[in-house]
This record gives C-alpha cells, structure tokens and sequence, in this order.
C-alpha cells in the first residue's frame, strides 16, 4: 500500500510559534471590533426607524400600517447594506484564522510531536556545538543500547523518563523500534507517553491557542450572521401575514 506524502510545512521555532499566535490574537481583536462597530451602527439605525408613538391627524390605521411597513423594509434594507459591508471585511479575517489553525494542527502532529522533538534535541544551548555533541552522544549511546538485554533496556528507558533527558528517551526509542516486536521489552508509545518534555508541552500550548482563537473568531462571526437581513425579513414578513396585510416588495398593500 503507498501512503500519500503531505506538501513540505515549513518549520517554525519556538519564537515563531509566539509570533503566529500574536498575529491570531491580533485577527480576533480585528474581528471584534469590526463585529462591535458595525451592531453599534445597526442599533443606530433601528433606533432611528423607530416607530411613530401614535397615528398622526388625518391618517388612518391602515395607511399607518403602510408607512410602518416600507419603513420596516428601508431598515432591513440599511441593515443588510452594513452587515454586506461588515462581511467583506470579516470573511477574509475568518479564512486566514482558520487557515492559521489547521496549519497549526499539521504542526502539532508533524513537527511539534514528541517523537519529533526528541529527534531534533541538542546538547547545551544549541547552536553548531549543541548539534555536534548530540550527535556525538547519540552515537555513544547507540553503541551501549545495541548490546542491551531487555531488562538493561527497560533500566535505560526509566532513566529518561526519571531525567527527562531528551536524547537519552531518543536513543532507547531508535534501539527499542529496532528490534523484533516479540523481543521489545515495552513500547516505544509508553515511553513517549511518560517521558516529560518541557518543549513539548510549551509548543503544544501555543498550537492549541492558535486553534481557539480560530474558533472564538468562528464563533463570533456565526453569532453576527445569525442576525443577518434574511432572518429580520422572515420575522417582518410572519407579522404582516398575521395581521392579514400583504405587503408587496415595494412595500405597497396588494389585494
């Protein structure tokens, strides 16, 4: 069976992981106050549509129901004209915050996965030396880990896992995954389960709040569309059929 490979995914460090989440903290509070702004301007409008409080002299119930009802379909019309507006410029934010998050989620299961990060650990600080001494370690530790009975490896494995040393934890999972399955004296999965990394769980926190932040910025938006012109005009439409008015689309009575 082949297995379909993904498009390259660019690598991103620590510090720029901080950086995407800034840029998604940044879409939402965009988000907000777009969606704040553009309420206040509806209210602003409803307010001003504001029904008469009583009939004026000389005209009759019915012609006030008139003027009542092309003045309820120039409101829905201006609401509808700003929620337009509003969405040409929410659109986009949504998209990329949501493009943003399942970046995010490929990430977190191929780049910042323990398994991966454990591969990638270096020695000291980083840097060129980091990278050699690692290498340097790695190739110590394999030439000690071959020779290993299982209980010797198990004795290894819980040394990682009680120093948390991530080239260690790395070493015994390569033995470990090299041998037959009947001859692993535990699995490479407990190993990555119990084994702490601190790098890890910061990296996985960050994915994680890019992927809320695209939810609440979903969610905010869903909460504005629920609102939109074709749910007012349902409303105003059921009212006028229960007062036996049929209002036509130029908001004039028909018979």
């Amino acid at each position: 069976m082949l297995i379909e490979l993904k498009p390259q995914l660019l690598p991103l460090d620590m510090t720029g992981l901080q950086r995407v989440v800034r840029e998604q903290e940044a879409r939402l509070t965009k988000l907000t106050n777009i969606i704040t702004d553009a309420n206040a301007r509806i209210e602003a409008l409803r307010k001003q549509a504001a029904p008469p409080p009583k009939l004026s002299s000389g005209v009759t119930a019915q012609e006030q129901q008139i003027i009542r009802g092309i003045a309820a379909r120039q409101l829905v019309s201006q609401i509808g004209e700003v929620r337009r507006a509003t969405d040409k410029e929410l659109v986009p934010i949504v998209k990329t915050m949501q493009a943003s998050a399942a970046t995010a989620k490929e990430m977190g299961e191929r780049q910042w996965d323990k398994h991966s990060i454990l591969r990638k650990a270096k020695s000291g600080n980083g840097g060129a030396q980091g990278i050699l001494e690692a290498t340097q370690l790695r190739a110590a530790y394999a030439q000690v880990l071959e020779v290993c009975g299982p209980v010797e490896l198990a004795k290894w494995a819980q040394q990682a896992i009680d120093t948390g040393d991530p080239i260690l934890a790395d070493c015994v999972l390569r033995e470990t995954g090299a041998r037959k399955k009947d001859e692993q004296p535990f699995s490479c999965a407990s190993l990555l389960e119990k084994v702490p990394n601190a790098e890890y769980a910061d990296a996985q926190a960050l994915l994680n709040q890019l992927i809320d932040l695209a939810q609440r910025g979903g969610l905010a938006y869903s909460e504005f569309q629920r609102q939109a012109p074709d749910a007012i005009r349902r409303i105003e439409l059921g009212l006028k059929a229960r007062q036996n008015i049929n209002v036509g689309e130029d908001g004039a009575i028909q018979e």
